[in-house]
């Protein structure tokens, strides 16, 4: 009896830890399309950054999937104060007006020859329901506090 007792609270136990890769909520990646949306920030020390994004539909869920890129060089001051690291964690991406997710630290960074369509992008999957008239053409990248590049 509690040879069973253990081997059910084992599963038990296993099945509770491994629920959030059931539920999908594993990394993945996806190829970047030709309709995503760009946006970015610049600095005053010097330096721009670069993102792209696109929502997919994701098992009736909104997928954010994107990256970015350095541009003109930014400057060592900037990496040194993690501004970068910063801009990308209050970065938003909104659907017309509605905000679908806060916090773009999860894209990954990609060089010049590679912020290309076809390229594979970071994707998190977000809470939000997907809503047939969503598309990647009233996709904005906004990060707050930062002049905008987009």
């Amino acid at each position: 009896m509690f040879k069973t007792l253990r081997v059910s609270l084992c599963l038990g136990l296993g099945l509770w830890l491994s629920a959030p890769a059931l539920a999908g909520d594993s990394p993945f990646t996806r190829p970047m399309t030709n309709d995503s949306a760009s946006g970015g920030m610049r600095f005053s020390s010097g330096g721009e950054v670069h993102i792209a994004a696109m929502i997919v539909n994701v098992d009736g869920r909104v997928a954010v999937c994107g990256f970015w890129k350095e541009a003109n060089r930014v400057s060592s001051a900037s990496k040194s104060l993690s501004m970068m690291k910063k801009g990308m964690a209050v970065g938003v991406i909104q659907h017309g007006n509605r905000t679908l997710l806060r916090g773009l630290t999860f894209m990954n960074q990609v060089s010049e020859k590679d912020y290309v369509v076809g390229t594979r992008a970071n994707c998190k999957l977000t809470r939000k329901s997907w809503q047939p008239s969503y598309s990647n053409k009233k996709l904005k990248v906004r990060i707050p506090r930062f002049r905008s590049v987009g």
